[in-house]
């Protein structure tokens, strides 16, 4: 059983912090969302929608994006979506 000894409240404050740098750690991550659209409006409006909640890169088309993720531009937590109409 634990107690409210000190070691119990070590243990207890030792979590709390894993947990604070946690949210922290979440609170600073961003993701990353490649978005292909050769309409520039489009592009525009989407930008507008994602600011602030996405790091947004752009390509006007597939040959763009390839591109961008063959040279390492895209960083390893990208989201990729395919809208193909």
């Amino acid at each position: 059983m634990a107690t409210r000894g000190g070691r119990s409240l070590e243990i207890e404050a030792e979590a709390l912090e894993l947990r604070e740098a946690e949210l922290q750690r979440k609170a600073q991550y961003i993701p990353h969302v490649l978005y292909v659209e050769d309409d520039q409006i489009s592009r525009e409006v989407i930008t507008l929608f994602l600011k602030g909640e996405f790091d947004i890169d752009l390509a006007v088309d597939s040959s763009e994006a390839i591109l961008k993720i063959k040279k390492n531009t895209i960083p390893q937590n990208c989201e990729y979506f395919l809208n193909i109409s």
